[in-house]
C-alpha cells in the first residue's frame, strides 16, 4: 500500500495525511525489515535498525581484530575467554573478558602457572586482580591507572611544545602571564614570588626560612656589568610567626647587598623571637658591606637584644615597619647615606625606640612620620646626622627624652611633637667625647606635659654644652605646654656652648641661659592696644627682662605712640629712642636717645610721654597736664639684651 501513496515535497513538519501515510510504511520497514537501508520522502538513504546492528558488529569485529593485533605486537598470545574457559601456560598468554558481560579487556595471569580458567568465570572469581593474580593488558586498565591521584605520571609531556588549550600539556605548563608572549615554566615563575613558606614552616622558625630564600636568591647572583643581578626580595606571609634564627640580609659577594624583606602590613606580618636567649636581633645585616633594599610592612618583636641592627646602609627603605618589645633597641641604624624611612614604629622597647649610632655618620636621610612610644630609654636617638630632614614625626611616653640629638649638624625637624616624656621632649648636647651640634633647626614643634619625673627638666628643649663644646639650635614656631603648675622656664640653655635662637615661640615659662649659655631672641614688635593713659599719672605699658631669662637687662627701646590704631591714617604719633640698662650697682637708667613727632603735649591726644622704669616695667608719664585721659597705641621693638612682654 506504501507504494500506491504519493508523498509530497512539503518541508519538514508535515501534517499532510499523504505523508503520514507514506511515513508509518517506513517506520515499519525500519524497525522490522531484514534490509539495511531505506529511503525517505525526499530521497534521502537511511539506516535501519537491521543495518545499525550489522555497522556495530563490524566495528567489534574491527576492534577484536585490531586488539589481538596489538597484544600480538605486544609480545601477547591470546590463550581464550573467561566465558568459554581455558588454560594459560605462559606468561605472554592472555585471557578475554568479552562484552557485554565483561569489560572487553584482555588480561595475562601474574601467579603461579599452569592457571585453569573455568567455563563462565570473571577475573575476580579465578584469582582477583592485582600483584600475582590477573593483570590488565588493555585500556581498561589505563583508563583505572589514568583516574589515579598519580595518574597524569604516565602521560608523556614536553616541555618544548605549545599544546593546545584543554589539554594536559596545556595545563601543566609553561605558563605566560595575560596578555603576554613568552611562557615560562612552573618553576620559574614560583620565583618570581619567593616567600618564606616556600622554604620551611614559618611557624617553627621563619628567621631560618627567610634565611633560605636569601641563599637560594645567591645562587642566581651575577657580577657582569650587562647582567648585574644581586639580592632580590624576601616575601613574609601574614601571621605571627615564630622565629630562632636572626634573619641576615648581609650581602653575598662584590659590591652591594640588595635583599628586600616584604610582609603583608605593619600589623599583619610579625616576627616573634619569644623565648629565645643570648646575642640575636631581628633582623641584622652591613657587617660587611652596605645594604641595600627595603624593609616593609611587618614587624618585629620579643628579641633578646635589639628588632632591627644594620651596620651599614645605603639607599636603604623602610617603610611600615614595627619594632616591639625587644630587649634593647628597637632599631639601630649604624652609617648611612640617602635612605628613607617612612610610618616606622617602636613601641616598648627596653632601650631607645630607634637609635643612630652616634659613633658613625648618618647622611641625606628623610624620615617621615615616624612614632617612638613607651620606650624605656629616649625615644629617638639623632646621632651625627648631615644634610638630612625629619618631617611630621612623634615620640610620646618615653622613659628619657622624645629626641635626644647629639654631635649633627645640618638636620631640620619639622612639625615633630613630643608628649608625657619622663625628661625633656628635646635634648641637643655636646662635648669632648660626644662632638659638637651646629646648624639644627627645629620648627613647628609641640611640646606637651613632659618632665613627668619632676626631676627639673625642661617641657620643650634643654640644650646642654661640656667642656667649650658648640650646641647650636635654632627654634622657631614652637609651642609648649608644661605640665600644669609647673614654673620650670620651657627652654634651658646650660653650658658654654650651648647657644640657642628662639623665633616666634609660644613658651609660657620662658627660657633662661645658665653656666654660659646663651640665648638669643628673635623678637617681635609687641602692640600693646588702646591703653588707657590717665593724666598726671604714670602707667605701665609691659614687662622688660633680659633674653637669657633673668631680671639684668640693657638695651634700646623703640617705642611708636599713637592717638589710635596703626591702621588708622589720621591719627597723632610719636616716636621714641630710648637706651635703657638695669645694672646691680646703678640700678634703672634710663636715657632718651632722641624723639619726634608729637612729643611736646597741649592736648588730651598728643602721645606725649616720658618714659621710665618701676619694678622691671616700662612706665609712660604724660609731659603736661593737658595730655592723657585718652587711649593709646604702643608699638614697641627691643635690640641687645631686653625684651618686652605683656
Amino acid at each position: 500500500m506504501r507504494q500506491n501513496v504519493k508523498p509530497t515535497q512539503e518541508p519538514v513538519p508535515s501534517s499532510d495525511i499523504k505523508n503520514l501515510f507514506f511515513n508509518s510504511g517506513l517506520l515499519d520497514i525500519w524497525a522490522t525489515s531484514l534490509e539495511r537501508k531505506y529511503i525517505d520522502r525526499f530521497g534521502n538513504c537511511h539506516l535501519t535498525s537491521a543495518g545499525m546492528e550489522w555497522i556495530f558488529n563490524e566495528l567489534v569485529t574491527k576492534f577484536k581484530i585490531e586488539s589481538e593485533q596489538a597484544l600480538l605486537a605486544a609480545g601477547y598470545a591470546p590463550a581464550g575467554t573467561f566465558q568459554e574457559g581455558t588454560e594459560v601456560v605462559s606468561r605472554n598468554g592472555t585471557v578475554l573478558w568479552k562484552l557485554p558481560d565483561g569489560d572487553g579487556d584482555h588480561y595475562r595471569w601474574d601467579g603461579d602457572l599452569p592457571k585453569q580458567v573455568p567455563a563462565g568465570s570473571t577475573p575476580q572469581s579465578t584469582g582477583g586482580i592485582g600483584k600475582g593474580a590477573w593483570v590488565s593488558v588493555g585500556d581498561a586498565s589505563l583508563r583505572n591507572d589514568l583516574q589515579k591521584t598519580d595518574g597524569s605520571k604516565i602521560i608523556g609531556y614536553d616541555s618544548s611544545i605549545d599544546y593546545p588549550e584543554n589539554s594536559v600539556g596545556f595545563n601543566i605548563g609553561n605558563y605566560a602571564a595575560t596578555g603576554a608572549t613568552k611562557k615560562l615554566k612552573r618553576e620559574d615563575r614560583a620565583r618570581r614570588a619567593l616567600s618564606t613558606s616556600d622554604f620551611g614552616d614559618d611557624n617553627v622558625d621563619i628567621g631560618n626560612s627567610a634565611n633560605q630564600v636569601i641563599a637560594s636568591l645567591a645562587t642566581e647572583y651575577s657580577d657582569s656589568a650587562s647582567n648585574l643581578i644581586r639580592g632580590g626580595i624576601v616575601n613574609l606571609p601574614r601571621g605571627t610567626h615564630a622565629s630562632k634564627t636572626p634573619i641576615n640580609i648581609e650581602k653575598h659577594r662584590g659590591g652591594s647587598g640588595s635583599i628586600s624583606l616584604v610582609g603583608q602590613g605593619q600589623q599583619t606580618s610579625a616576627i616573634d623571637m619569644s623565648g629565645e636567649t643570648g646575642q640575636k636581633d631581628g633582623v641584622t645585616g652591613g657587617e660587611i658591606g652596605a645594604v641595600f633594599g627595603e624593609l616593609k610592612d611587618f614587624s618585629v618583636q620579643n628579641t633578646p637584644r635589639n628588632g632591627i641592627r644594620i651596620a651599614q646602609n645605603s639607599r636603604l627603605s623602610l617603610t611600615n615597619v614595627s619594632v616591639d618589645k625587644n630587649t634593647n633597641e628597637g632599631m639601630v641604624l649604624g652609617n648611612g647615606f640617602v635612605n628613607v624611612l617612612t610610618k616606622v614604629i617602636a613601641k616598648g622597647n627596653g632601650g631607645a625606640g630607634i637609635r643612630f649610632d652616634e659613633s658613625v655618620e648618618h647622611n641625606a636621610h628623610v624620615i617621615n612620620s615616624g612614632y617612638a612610644i613607651q620606650n624605656a630609654g629616649s625615644g629617638w636617638i639623632l646621632g651625627q646626622f648631615h644634610y638630612s630632614v625629619m618631617n611630621g614625626v612623634a615620640s610620646d611616653q618615653n622613659g628619657f627624652y622624645g629626641y635626644d640629638i647629639q654631635k649633627t649638624d645640618g638636620l631640620v625637624m619639622n612639625g615633630c611633637g613630643t608628649e608625657s616624656n619622663g625628661r625633656s621632649g628635646y635634648f641637643v648636647s655636646s662635648s669632648s667625647a660626644k662632638g659638637e651640634t651646629d646648624n639644627l633647626e627645629i620648627n613647628g614643634a609641640w611640646a606637651n606635659m613632659n618632665n613627668l619625673t619632676q626631676s627639673g627638666y625642661p617641657n620643650l628643649l634643654l640644650v646642654r654644652a661640656e667642656d667649650g663644646k658648640k650646641a647650636k639650635v635654632t627654634i622657631k614656631n614652637s609651642r609648649s605646654l608644661p605640665l600644669n603648675g609647673e614654673v620650670i622656664p620651657c627652654i634651658i640653655a646650660e653650658g658654654d656652648g650651648a647657644e640657642v635662637t628662639i623665633e616666634n615661640c609660644n613658651i609660657p615659662n620662658g627660657a633662661v641661659s645658665r653656666n654660659g649659655g646663651y640665648l638669643r631672641i628673635v623678637s617681635e614688635t609687641l602692640l600693646v592696644k588702646n591703653k588707657l593713659v590717665p593724666k598726671n599719672t604714670g602707667t605701665s605699658i609691659c614687662k622688660l627682662r633680659s633674653p637669657q631669662g633673668h631680671a639684668r637687662f640693657n638695651g634700646l627701646l623703640t617705642i611708636v605712640v599713637g592717638n589710635n590704631s596703626p591702621d588708622t591714617e589720621n591719627r597723632n604719633t610719636a616716636i621714641y629712642h630710648i637706651m635703657i640698662s638695669k645694672s646691680i650697682q646703678l640700678g634703672y637708667q634710663v636715657i632718651e636717645i632722641a624723639k619726634a613727632g608729637h612729643v611736646n603735649g597741649g592736648s588730651a591726644t598728643s602721645p606725649s610721654f616720658k618714659f621710665s622704669i618701676v619694678s622691671d616695667q616700662l612706665v609712660a608719664t604724660p609731659v603736661d597736664s593737658l595730655t592723657g585721659d585718652t587711649n593709646f597705641w604702643f608699638e614697641i621693638d627691643t635690640e641687645s639684651q631686653i625684651l618686652a612682654y605683656a
